[in-house]
């Protein structure tokens, strides 16, 4: 008999937010490398973050960046802790 491999179901909700958190980080890097190439300089506020602020566009990205870096954590703890743990519990699995 082959072995089949266990997986966790909560495996899948790990890695597609680890992905979200992945591609924006990289849309976040393309905007900021588009805004230097059409500037063909690098913005001030960005290297004291005094002056004039960038776009609102710009703003929104980090913002969001930013909370992807916040609560998501705590969801990747609590998810490495149900699966270190083996709680049987499937409120958790239905939550994330």
């Amino acid at each position: 008999m082959q072995d089949k491999l266990v997986v966790n179901p909560l495996v899948l909700p790990v890695l597609m937010m680890l992905l979200w958190t992945f591609l924006v980080l990289l849309s976040s890097l393309w905007l900021r490398i588009q805004v230097i190439i059409r500037s063909k300089s690098i913005d001030p506020y960005f290297e004291t973050f005094h002056g004039k602020p960038p776009s609102a566009r710009m703003v929104q990205w980090k913002n969001h960046l930013q909370n992807l870096f916040e609560i998501p954590v705590l969801y990747y703890v609590l998810l490495l802790l149900q699966i270190a743990q083996s709680w049987d519990d499937h409120s958790i699995v239905i939550l994330a």
